[in-house]
């Protein structure tokens, strides 16, 4: 995916679908978080996540590969653990904890940022640390981001893994997204509908601004612009 493409975005939103499934089947069933298994947490209709990875049915490991570069002595799995007490303070790790759902293919492996490793010597190191790691667990699905500067199919076979691209937004997910973000911004209906418009028909008038549109980040960028002021029309003064 491109810089700005929403691939961090991306893999954060497949560990809050499958938190959230777990903490559903926690709720429901009166379980401590001790208890809460892979079976658990089946939801009702099948979500995109749950067709494409099984994610309702998983526990996360999310992993930024700038972070594991710096433990070059550490495998993944010594990372995973240290980060977890380091990181995110957990005190006591029950013991084989990560292994329990690796090993039993209810571990869903989002490792992000291959590009974010700077040298390419370093790169080609840590793809074999991470294939050598998904290869103990072959059950767990996995995915792994990069931009594609700088990246070459040498990293990661292209037969043993499938690769894919995030497309830019086309206008139905520019109008989607102008909708979400003023829904979630202004309270009062009329204001919010006055500017959604307001936004719409600035985009309109400008196709350069519109070419950045479709790109998330950029989009995002231009809607914090235009909630205070107007939209600049050429584009060296929207990147001012």
């Amino acid at each position: 995916g491109a810089p700005g493409a929403g691939k961090t975005t991306l893999m954060n939103y497949w560990v809050v679908k499958a938190t959230a499934a777990q903490a559903r089947a926690d709720a429901s069933q009166g379980l401590t978080s001790e208890h809460v298994s892979v079976e658990n947490g089946a939801p009702e209709s099948v979500s995109m996540s749950e067709a494409l990875f099984g994610t309702e049915h998983c526990f996360p490991v999310l992993i930024r590969i700038r972070d594991l570069v710096r433990e070059p002595d550490l495998s993944v799995l010594e990372f995973l653990i240290k980060f977890a007490k380091a990181d995110l303070e957990v005190e006591e790790i029950p013991t084989d904890f990560f292994q329990h759902w690796l090993k039993r293919g209810g571990a869903l492996i989002l490792l992000d940022g291959l590009d974010e490793v700077a040298d390419d010597a370093q790169r080609h190191r840590v793809g074999e640390k991470i294939e050598t790691f998904l290869g103990a667990y072959e059950g767990c699905p996995a995915i792994i981001t990069s931009r594609p500067a700088g990246y070459r199919d040498d990293y990661f076979s292209r037969k043993q893994y499938p690769h894919y691209e995030l497309l830019p937004f086309d206008d139905e997910k520019i109008e989607t997204f102008i909708d979400h973000w003023y829904d979630s911004r202004v309270d009062m209906q009329t204001e919010r509908e006055r500017r959604k418009e307001s936004l719409r028909e600035a985009l309109a008038k400008k196709p350069r601004i519109k070419q950045l549109a479709r790109n998330p980040l950029l989009l995002t960028m231009i809607a914090l612009i235009h909630r205070y002021r107007t939209l600049p029309r050429q584009r060296h003064e929207l990147y001012n």
